[in-house]
C-alpha cells in the first residue's frame, strides 16, 4: 500500500526542472518502488533460514525455493501485463496484492507473545486496523483514479477545455508529450502512460 500512498503523494510533483527528464522519472520510480522492493526483496531468504535444517541439501532447498519464486514471477507479470490491469487497473491490483501479502502473514507468520498463548490477538488487532486504514483511504478518494478507463499501456482521460479565442473544444490524444487536437469536437481527451 505504501507504492498507492507514495504515488499520490509525488503525482503533483514534476522534480527540479533543472533537471533532466529521465533523471526526474528514476528519481520518482525510486522513490515509489525503493521501500516495497527492498521488504519484498527479504523474503526468499528469511524462507531459505526457515527451511533449511542440514546443510547438505542447502543447493537442493534454495534452488527449488528460487525456482518457484522465478515461475511465480514470470506467471504474475504475464497474467497482470495481458489480463488483470484490463480488467481491475493498476491500482486495484495494487491494493489487492498488498492486502494478499497481510493477509498470507497474518494465517502464516508466527505471532504469539512471549508468556502467551494466544496466537490470534495480535493479528486480529492488526486486521482491524488495515480494515479501518484501507476504508478511510477509500473515504477520502486516495485510491481513486482520473481514468475514464485504464488500459494495459495508458490512463484515459477525458475533459471539456476551450481551445483559443473562438470557443472550440478540442479533443487531444496525448502519449508521451505528443499531442494532437482537431478544433471540432467537444471533449478533450488526454491518454497518459498508466501508472
Amino acid at each position: 500500500m505504501s507504492v498507492l500512498l507514495t504515488a499520490s503523494a509525488f503525482a503533483a510533483w514534476k522534480g527540479p526542472a533543472t533537471l533532466p527528464l529521465m533523471l526526474r522519472i528514476v528519481m520518482l520510480t525510486t522513490a515509489i518502488f525503493f521501500l516495497p522492493s527492498f521488504v519484498l526483496g527479504t523474503i526468499s531468504p528469511m524462507l531459505v533460514k526457515l527451511t533449511l535444517r542440514d546443510l547438505s541439501r542447502s543447493g537442493d532447498i534454495v534452488g527449488k525455493i528460487y525456482a518457484v519464486s522465478t515461475a511465480g514471477s514470470i506467471f504474475g507479470t504475464f497474467l497482470t501485463g495481458f489480463w488483470l490491469v484490463s480488467i481491475f487497473g493498476t491500482r486495484a491490483i495494487i491494493l489487492g496484492v498488498s492486502l494478499l501479502l497481510f493477509l498470507l502473514a497474518l494465517l502464516f507468520g508466527d505471532w504469539r507473545l512471549r508468556g502467551r498463548s494466544s496466537r490470534w490477538a495480535i493479528p486480529a488487532v492488526l486486521l482491524v486496523v488495515v480494515i479501518v486504514s484501507v476504508g478511510l483511504l477509500i473515504n477520502r478518494g486516495k485510491l481513486t483514479t482520473e481514468c475514464l478507463k485504464e488500459t494495459n499501456y495508458y490512463c484515459i482521460k477525458v475533459n471539456d477545455e476551450v481551445q483559443g479565442l473562438t470557443g472550440h473544444r478540442a479533443p487531444c490524444s496525448s502519449a508521451g508529450g505528443a499531442t494532437r487536437s482537431r478544433a471540432t469536437s467537444r471533449r478533450v481527451i488526454r491518454a497518459a502512460s498508466s501508472t
